[in-house]
């Protein structure tokens, strides 16, 4: 283990471990760090992150809107290709 992190917690599956910036590390049993989604929930789970806020879904309420007027010239482009389909049969 580097001198350079302080231990903050160990348990049999990791250690939780603060770098001199205060930033915290993950390491498990086997030596292996953290990272990522599975990092961040050891850490709220221990209470020395938050999770961070959800963003705003403007854009999710704009997305059905943008996808009901492509279907709107898909139910135009369909009677033009029955009507081609029509004059070949003549």
């Amino acid at each position: 283990m580097s001198t350079r992190m302080k231990v903050v917690k160990k348990t049999d599956e990791w250690k939780i471990l603060q770098k001199r910036s205060g930033r915290y590390a993950v390491r498990q049993a086997n030596g292996n760090f953290v990272n990522g989604e599975d990092k961040l929930k050891i850490l709220t789970a221990e209470g020395l992150a938050a999770k961070p806020p959800k963003k705003a879904e403007p854009k999710a309420e704009a997305a059905p809107a943008a996808e009901a007027e492509p279907a709107k010239e898909e139910a135009e482009v369909e009677p033009a290709k029955a009507e081609e389909s029509e004059k070949p049969a003549e």
